[in-house]
């Protein structure tokens, strides 16, 4: 008879165990879900977030999740920058990639960079240079503020303008904003939002002339070339050059002649908030987006983005030069 009440005890007190595991689990469980829901929330109003249904949101709810365990492996894996939620917490990677990224890379462009190594003559010629620089502080030249072309595929049109404006200034002492809708309206015979290439865009600004942003506004839709209507208002360049593969006269070339435009591998960007930013292998990778290169500092790029100020460092970001960033070294431009 006690065996038997002992061995009822011992039930017992496991049950009560197990249910007091899974309480706690389901408190654990309900816990997390509440700060997910808050996470979203909080994101959603940051952002100004708005959905057209329930089942839309439900699914912007999943993806931001999803996202969320992505930060957490980035914070874990790369510890020269930080990753966080921004505004495209809530879009898959192929969304993000077809939204904000919009270079198309013609047939004949060598895509492929080099080691990026310089000679010892280059060595002694970089430890001359000034160890950090940035436009924004040392020139030459002025800077637009940081713009934001949307769910517009355009990023070509701003780091073109964005080198033209720099050189405009340097060239008159007047700081301006070209407009960006210019080239999505005029430079293709399709749909500017879904992408160009830099050689393109310049050649149209020598050809053709790029108006004023105020009398041409951006308006992150593909509409009608209004070039004629702009008259005589319209800025030429002589020209533009692909600067050598080699970090001492992307250096050099920053420090003289003022901004370039740079194509860069930005597929992991979209989670990126402060620090400098690298992948964990030298392996190459194809570049996607186009950006201005601003400045640099001892190991990394300076880098001007065109998704807002929200973004990043106030609309930038550090990529590491050491090969590991995902800059094409070999396809930077610069107008002149």
């Amino acid at each position: 008879m006690k065996q038997q009440l002992k061995s009822i005890l011992y039930i017992l007190l496991f049950l009560a165990f197990v249910l007091g595991q899974d309480k706690q689990q389901s408190f654990s469980d309900f816990g997390k879900k509440h700060l997910q829901q808050q996470s979203f929330l909080d994101f959603k109003k940051s952002f100004a977030k708005k959905y057209n249904s329930q089942e839309h949101e439900l699914f912007r709810f999943n993806v931001f999740l999803e996202n969320l365990k992505e930060i957490e492996r980035l914070n874990k894996e790369i510890t020269t920058a930080k990753f966080d939620v921004t505004q495209f917490s809530d879009y898959t990677k192929e969304e993000f990639l077809k939204l904000h990224t919009g270079v198309i890379i013609p047939q004949e462009v060598e895509t492929s960079s080099s080691s990026q190594s310089n000679s010892d003559q280059d060595e002694r010629k970089l430890q001359s240079l000034p160890l950090d620089w940035d436009i924004r502080v040392n020139g030459p030249g002025k800077l637009q503020a940081v713009k934001n072309q949307g769910n517009c595929a355009c990023d070509t049109a701003f780091s073109t303008s964005a080198t033209v404006e720099n050189l405009y200034s340097i060239k008159t002492g007047t700081n301006v904003s070209f407009s960006e809708q210019q080239f999505v309206d005029c430079l293709y015979k399709r749909d500017g939002c879904q992408g160009g290439w830099f050689s393109e865009a310049y050649n149209f600004v020598i050809n053709t002339g790029i108006a004023l942003g105020s009398m041409y506004p951006y308006k992150q839709v593909y509409g009608t070339c209004k070039t004629l209507e702009m008259g005589n208002n319209l800025y030429k360049i002589s020209g533009f050059k692909n600067l050598p593969d080699n970090i001492l006269q992307i250096k050099q070339s920053i420090v003289k002649y003022g901004a370039v435009a740079a194509c860069v591998d930005a597929s992991g960007w979209d989670k990126y908030k402060i620090g400098i930013y690298s992948i964990r292998t030298t392996a190459k990778t194809q570049c996607n987006h186009a950006v201005t290169i601003i400045g640099y500092g001892p190991d990394y790029w300076l880098i001007r983005n065109s998704w807002g100020t929200q973004w990043g460092e106030s609309g930038h970001i550090r990529v590491a030069s050491n090969g590991t960033g995902g800059i094409s070294t070999n396809l930077v431009f610069q107008p002149f």
